[in-house]
């Protein structure tokens, strides 16, 4: 064979070489694009919920041939992954909802004030055939739910003066104004409340509540309402400020933050609403990036654990060793099923990821203390994630970095540590999913109103106060509403000052107290 015959042939396969290598690399650009449009498709049409539905369904084969260790996988896990059982990321958002049934809808009735109605016929039709009168001797009973349209009413306060007539020596007698949380203006405690409670409980904006007004007769200005929500939210600071301490008192902390547009010159900026929470307290704070020094001046003086995600805006606030990370299984396997229907080995991990939150499960089922949560989780959990660590690193060596299962298996092996450390106590949480909770109402809200005030301003302090109030409210089981209404006389005292006494915390505390006494 002559030079230029070897020279063609190297050249080939050179060329052979560079296409194998531009298949593979288009592969997995179709790989990682499959995943993408599965995720949007979820997104939009498909369930919140991170459920698996008919395993039988799930381990079709989608041509990428059988895999023995996803195969073997499978019939071990069968049982973590019944869908007709709570064991997955998200098992805490259905595990306090009530059972759907049509035999509760007369219950919901009957807790309803009733009103009664007589409908009778009249008295000329109550003669038998004979002439004699009828007597009653039963009655028809049926109930349907009214509803009486909200209605506004002016309140007017008169406040007699007492003195003697034509003498300006003696002082005259008359009762103090009331006091309400807008010191000077219009709106009642009742209405500014509902003001504030319908735009950040009730996402609705405000330009929709001066609509609705208008039906009822009343014209209201956006900017008289955007008023009043600041007016309120001043007066709720210092309470803002007792649930920060709440937030921040105990042996960890929940930390998670989401993004909001803020009014600003020439348009909008996007900001950040930052999440700070415990399992009955949150507080939200407005910071206008996402760099890391505003988590860390929150929690400057906190010692613990933080429960949060692989953010590195977060690693600062490890660097001193006052504070250790624990990280989130929840994202961990949101990371593998949202690409369980393209890749068997994803769908192998999250039944193994289940089986672990299977058994957080029952411990909450069973009301287990600390002791035995420890316990359980050193004899179960840990060598469940000893295993699940046996496959990550075998996967890891087979897997590209950059595609979807590549990426789904280097984000938990790059924070195992703190992946394993809840398994180390028995307070610790699995998963940040109680601040991914508290985030879902602000996500909706955006929605609706796009965006918020001036930052600069305050409009973003404004929603951060709202939000924490609220969201701690239901934390606690609490109406805002009636809660607000309740401490609103304490709040408009300009010499009350021991506000965490009435935090949603403490104010649910006195009332399980006083039903308990």
């Amino acid at each position: 064979m002559d030079d230029a015959a070897a020279a063609r042939i190297a050249e080939l396969e050179e060329q052979l070489r560079q296409r194998d290598a531009l298949i593979a690399t288009m592969q997995e650009q179709m790989r990682a694009m499959e995943a993408r449009i599965t995720a949007m498709q979820r997104t939009i049409f498909g369930r919140s919920s991170e459920r698996l539905h008919d395993p039988n369904q799930q381990s079709l084969d989608l041509g990428q041939g059988a895999d023995p260790f996803a195969a073997a996988a499978a019939p071990a896990e069968d049982a973590a992954a019944n869908p007709n059982e709570d064991d997955e990321a998200d098992a805490d958002d259905h595990a306090d909802r009530p059972g759907r049934g049509r035999g509760r809808r007369r219950g919901k009735l009957r807790e309803i004030v009733v009103e009664e109605r007589v409908v009778d016929v009249p008295e000329s039709e109550r003669i038998a055939s004979d002439g004699t009168p009828l007597r009653r001797i039963g009655e028809a009973v049926s109930e349907r739910m009214d509803y009486i349209p909200p209605h506004f009413r002016t309140l007017r306060f008169i406040r007699p003066i007492y003195g003697k007539p034509f003498d300006t020596d003696e002082p005259r007698v008359m009762a103090p104004p009331p006091r309400f949380l807008i010191a000077k203006g219009l709106p009642t405690d009742a209405l500014a409340i509902h003001v504030l409670v319908a735009k950040y409980a009730d996402h609705l904006p405000l330009y929709r509540q001066c609509t609705q007004y208008a039906r009822s007769g009343v014209a209201l200005a956006r900017s008289t309402l955007c008023g009043w929500i600041k007016n309120i939210c001043e007066r709720l600071r210092p309470l803002w400020t007792a649930i920060g301490v709440e937030a921040r008192s105990g042996r960890y902390v929940h930390l998670d933050d989401t993004p909001i547009r803020v009014l600003a010159k020439g348009g909008c900026d996007l900001g950040r609403m930052w999440f700070y929470g415990v399992t009955d307290a949150v507080q939200v704070r407005f910071a206008p990036t996402r760099a890391g020094r505003w988590p860390l001046e929150v929690l400057d003086h906190f010692k613990g654990w933080v429960v949060t995600d692989a953010y590195a805006g977060h690693h600062a606030l490890f660097d001193d060793g006052q504070r250790q990370a624990a990280a989130c299984w929840a994202h961990v396997r949101r990371r593998f099923f949202e690409i369980r229907k393209i890749e068997p080995e994803a769908l192998a991990m999250v039944r193994r990821i289940n089986a672990v939150y299977r058994i957080e499960r029952e411990l909450r089922a069973a009301g287990a203390d600390e002791a035995a949560v420890l316990h359980r989780r050193q004899r179960d959990a840990v060598p469940r994630i000893s295993e699940i660590r046996t496959h990550l690193d075998r996967l890891a060596a087979t897997v590209l970095p950059k595609s979807p299962l590549g990426q789904a298996v280097f984000y938990p092996l790059g924070i195992w540590t703190g992946l394993g450390a809840y398994a180390t106590t028995g307070f610790l949480p699995i998963d940040n999913n109680l601040i991914e909770r508290a985030i879902r109402p602000l996500a909706i809200g955006r929605r609706n109103y796009l965006f918020l005030g001036s930052g600069e301003e305050g409009g973003g302090d404004w929603a951060a106060i709202a939000y924490s109030i609220i969201g701690s409210c239901r934390l606690n089981n609490l109406d805002p509403v009636r809660y607000l209404t309740e401490i609103a006389p304490m709040l408009a005292d300009d010499h009350f000052r021991d506000h965490a006494a009435i935090t949603p915390r403490a104010w649910a505390a006195q009332h399980r107290a006083a039903a308990a006494a």
